[in-house]
């Protein structure tokens, strides 16, 4: 298991849409990578109601968050440089089960665990909890172009 990181260094995304803080990455099952993510919820979340707790689509976005982090700092270390890093677009939820809520000042932790990959395709289970309690739970489906990929789809 690692030390954690800031997942700044490795998203870009930047607050108030920054959801996520520190990732570390774990030991891969089956050789699959896995990794987890730390969140501290702050006022200025945009996915927040008008009392101060996190919507659902808000526990979602910290799963896809906490995976493009963690998939960044994979990348950071197997050595590709910042050009190189893939945008990533989460293009579906499965079997995604809110099972309760956060509130400001509440620290997530959110584990991921890449299930499947074909091509720039992978399947991701995701876990976020609050304390011992699972708040929310599901698949993301997320493509990874490479830069190639997506240099054809902006038409350039």
């Amino acid at each position: 298991m690692q030390d954690w990181r800031p997942a700044i260094d490795f998203i870009p995304h930047r607050p108030p849409m920054l959801l996520v803080d520190f990732v570390r990455l774990l030991e891969p099952e089956e050789g699959l990578p896995r990794g987890e993510a730390r969140s501290l919820v702050k006022s200025a979340w945009p996915v927040l109601d008008a009392s101060g707790n996190v919507l659902a689509p808000g526990l979602f976005e910290v799963a896809a968050q906490s995976f493009a982090a963690i998939a960044g700092l994979q990348l950071a270390l197997s050595g590709q440089s910042g050009a190189e890093k893939r945008l990533g677009f989460l293009v579906a939820l499965k079997r995604f089960n809110f099972s309760g809520s956060a509130k400001i000042g509440d620290e997530l932790l959110t584990n991921v665990s890449i299930t499947a990959a074909l091509g720039e395709f992978s399947v991701v289970q995701s876990e976020v909890r609050l304390g011992g309690a699972l708040l929310a739970e599901g698949q993301l489906k997320v493509y990874c172009p490479t830069a190639d990929e997506v240099q054809k789809m902006l038409g350039a």
